[in-house]
């Protein structure tokens, strides 16, 4: 849900930020405009997708808090030297865009495959940003790599270690995300599919 408590609540105030693109893009997908009519309703208005964003802020700063406690908590426990901590998430979110919420599964936007990665741990450079692309089947190596852990010769892996990328070095040339419900939601909705044609 959209929610976050105090104070990270109060702490962004709709009217002061950033216009979204609130339209729908010209020649919209079907998953986009369904979402939009069933999801939030063709007349949502662009003040409640701004307190749609601001909440949405403020519960990112909420997770940043709990993340700082944790890492607070494995420095004052002196485990530093041995603990790898990751973050991340399975997918974006609209948060306003387009006058949109959530996400949808076949629609491959920037704000819907970028997502939150941090990494703590040994030999890995604090408070550094790296641009490089990854994407999530690259974990599994990048933990063997970390571990020194062999994989098992049958083991079907489609990734590449990140450690070059924390390092300073590039990530990969292509990342690929695949999705693909719009047939399905067809079949389950006809009606409204045919109305949004």
């Amino acid at each position: 849900p959209y929610a976050a408590p105090e104070p990270y609540y109060s702490a962004f105030r709709p009217e002061g930020l950033r216009e979204f693109p609130f339209e729908l893009p010209q020649n919209a997908p079907l998953c986009m405009r369904a979402q939009r009519r069933w999801r939030l309703g063709d007349d949502a208005s662009e003040a409640a997708m701004r307190e749609i964003r601001a909440v949405y802020l403020a519960m990112i700063a909420f997770v940043d808090a709990q993340i700082g406690r944790i890492l607070t908590t494995v420095r004052e426990l002196g485990l530093e030297g041995g603990t790898l901590l990751v973050f991340t998430s399975d997918h974006g979110d609209y948060a306003g865009q387009h006058g949109l919420v959530e996400k949808w599964d076949t629609d491959f936007r920037d704000g819907l495959l970028h997502v939150p990665f941090l990494v703590a741990g040994p030999d890995i450079p604090r408070g550094v940003v790296r641009r490089g692309l990854s994407d999530h089947s690259d974990l599994v190596d990048t933990f063997l790599e970390i571990f020194d852990i062999e994989p098992a010769a049958d083991w079907n892996r489609h990734g590449q270690s990140l450690v070059p990328l924390l390092a300073g070095g590039s990530g990969k040339q292509a990342v690929f995300a695949s999705g693909g419900h719009e047939a399905a939601m067809r079949r389950r909705f006809p009606e409204q599919a045919d109305a949004l044609l």
